[in-house]
């Protein structure tokens, strides 16, 4: 059987295609040569992209761990961000964290310690333990490393380490990390008050001596009055810039550590002697009292002038969970779910306004409102000349409002001792020694500052 010729041309395109096999077979070597070596050696390894975990016990989750390799190899840091959901307040003892790793920092299985800060955690508040692995054992970066963790703690009932009971508590735990290079920084925030009180920031309460850890942000801050005391003022480190320190109610942005200190005046029992020229009826001075009812919503500054904008900021009870939302009008959410606060920029304002705002505590079935005042031309403002005085002095009182409203001094609030259009001055006489707490109160837009004034002893 004759078989059939090979069509024309055939054999050429076979020898080509053989010739250019055997001319660039060298080029796909290398090729496939290159994919092996970036497989096996290649700087992404896949270890690299094995998630971090950290596992204690429920009531003390890990926020956060890393594993830091330092500069030049030395050393190796381990840091755990932890909660502290377990007491009223833990006491973290010096070496109060050990660590076992194998073949980390030096060959076979090795304990390292360190220790937390701050010593004394709140509940419900974070603590941040490190220990330093020292050692020339070091894996290469984006290796795995698996560590067994041990806590130390005593479980405390106040503010006080002298209160703590001697019994100290172990809990254990694993954390599977991956050596990194670079960490999240977290800095200290440590918060005082010239008298004895709770200072809440982003609705966490903190008694005063608090130190607690934030990475750089904004956060949201209150100081509770106690009885018989008015709040004056915030001050704060250069690391700390606020956006009001005459507000109870303020917002503080970190810039690193540093201190906030919330400051109180003691202020005149409830009644007093009438002032010189004052209203007949009997003139009484309140002492404020503050404690937090949650919800409960907070403005960064109230009031607020035209083209300004404002953080409004929705607290609720942190132990109800994600449930906690802004509403403005009631309905419509503007942040949350979310557990403990939420909070919301306003646009600019174009108008002199009052908003109300709403704060919803879904889990508990709870809300709560406050208005928001936009003012169009000038917060008031009150002067006092001279000040301080003597209980033989007298003061002039000064209050300028928007010059299109009534202005009034008031002294208690609602008490008005003048009023005038745009402004109204008036002498007061014949107080007792103490603090004043003295209001220039824009009558119109319903909007009123303090401030203080002080009568001493001749």
């Amino acid at each position: 059987m004759l078989g059939r010729s090979a069509p024309a041309g055939s054999t050429e395109r076979q020898q080509s295609a053989i010739e250019m096999l055997t001319t660039y077979s060298w080029v796909f070597l290398i090729i496939g040569l290159v994919v092996v070596v970036v497989i096996l050696y290649g700087t992404s390894s896949p270890s690299q992209y094995i998630a971090s975990q950290c596992s204690i016990q429920p009531l003390l989750p890990c926020k956060e761990t890393i594993l830091t390799a330092a500069s030049g190899g030395s050393q190796i840091q381990f840091r755990a961000l932890i909660v502290n959901n377990l007491a009223p307040y833990m006491y973290l003892p010096g070496n109060s964290l050990t660590i076992t790793a194998t073949n980390l920092g030096s060959y076979g299985t090795s304990n390292y310690t360190g220790t937390c800060s701050p010593v004394l955690a709140a509940k419900e508040s974070q603590f941040i333990c490190t220990a330093n692995v020292p050692g020339s054992l070091q894996p290469s970066i984006g290796t795995s490393v698996t560590l067994t963790l041990y806590l130390k703690y005593q479980i405390c009932q106040t503010f006080s380490t002298s209160n703590c009971p001697t019994a100290q508590y172990l809990s254990s735990g694993t954390a599977i990390q991956t050596l990194s290079k670079t960490s999240t920084q977290y800095y200290t925030l440590t918060l005082h008050s010239n008298v004895n009180t709770l200072i809440s920031v982003q609705g966490q309460e903190y008694p005063s001596g608090t130190s607690i850890l934030l990475p750089l942000g904004t956060y949201s801050a209150y100081a509770l009055a106690p009885t018989g005391y008015g709040f004056t003022a915030w001050t704060s480190s250069s690391k700390i810039s606020l956006t009001s320190t005459v507000n109870q109610n303020t917002s503080a942005t970190l810039t690193g550590s540093g201190t906030l200190t919330a400051n109180f005046i003691s202020i005149v029992p409830a009644t007093t002697t009438t002032p010189s020229g004052a209203p007949t009826s009997t003139t009484t001075v309140t002492a404020t009292t503050t404690s937090i009812v949650y919800p409960y919503v907070g403005f960064s500054k109230n009031p607020i002038l035209v083209g300004n904008t404002a953080v409004v900021t929705a607290y609720c009870n942190p132990a109800d969970g994600a449930y906690c939302q802004l509403e403005q009008p009631q309905g419509t959410v503007l942040c949350g779910p979310s557990s403990g606060s939420c909070s919301f920029t306003t646009p600019t304002e174009t108008t002199s306004k009052t908003i109300t705002f709403f704060a919803n505590d879904i889990w508990a079935v709870q809300t709560a409102s406050a208005n928001l005042i936009v003012v169009g031309n000038t917060i008031p403002i009150l002067t006092i000349s001279p000040n301080p005085i003597t209980t033989a002095g007298d003061a002039i009182l000064t209050a300028t409002c928007n010059s299109l409203d009534v202005c009034a001094v008031d002294y208690p609030l609602g008490t008005h001792l003048c009023t005038g259009s745009g402004s109204c001055a008036y002498t007061i006489s014949g107080l007792a020694v103490g603090n004043y707490l003295v209001y220039a109160n824009d009558t119109n837009s319903l909007v009123a500052t303090a401030n203080v004034l002080t009568v001493n002893a001749i």
